[in-house]
């Protein structure tokens, strides 16, 4: 019997040894938030080729502001992948917007992302944040790793073997066809000899 491992999960296996005891913790981001200005902040399945981890940032709103600044910053072993750190939109009683955040570890280390949302209204000012620390591998694969992120590793590999399969076959079709083409015009030119002479 062939047993198959995958680098991936050859790294998970010492995930908790490599990054400490806190790792377990670390998964559930840290969100500080107002009865006015509720977040909730979702991690997507690490992109295997890119390494990109999409976040997404999903705001509740209890009140009636045209001016709610969210402002995100990335700082440790990871990078931000788009150039912008901040918007600022309007919200109204009972919205929820979400924005989208990517980081992109980069090195074996932690990468630290902080989100801050403040709403100013004539009310006051509602500030809420949320925190997640982020574990990554010399190659940028985020620790520990999940069961999904082993699921889309392999659909990747098989889609690029199913790609260079299909390369060949194309290939092999492309030399065949050339060659009778290549044949049956020898033979023209052979027939051709013949009632020539």
């Amino acid at each position: 019997m062939l047993a198959v491992t995958w680098p991936s999960q050859v790294l998970a296996q010492d995930a908790v040894e490599d990054f400490g005891e806190s790792v377990e913790e670390d998964i559930i981001p840290v969100i500080r938030d107002t009865a006015g200005l509720r977040i909730k902040l979702a991690e997507q399945t690490q992109n295997p080729k890119t390494k990109d981890i999409v976040f997404d940032v999903i705001l509740y709103s209890q009140i009636r502001s045209d001016r709610v600044s969210i402002e995100w910053d990335v700082r440790g072993s990871g990078a931000l992948v788009s150039p912008e750190s901040s918007t600022i939109i309007s919200v109204d009683p009972g919205e929820v917007h979400t924005i989208q955040i990517i980081v992109r570890p980069q090195a074996f280390g932690v990468t630290n992302l902080s989100i801050t949302v403040e709403a100013f209204e004539s009310e006051g000012t509602f500030v809420s944040t949320a925190f997640q620390r982020i574990y990554s591998y010399e190659d940028g694969t985020r620790g520990p790793i999940p069961g999904e992120y082993q699921t889309l590793e392999l659909v990747f590999m098989l889609t690029d073997i199913a790609r260079v399969l299909l390369y060949i076959f194309v290939l092999i079709l492309v030399v065949r066809i050339g060659y009778q083409m290549f044949q049956n015009w020898l033979n023209h030119s052979e027939e051709l000899a013949a009632l020539m002479e």
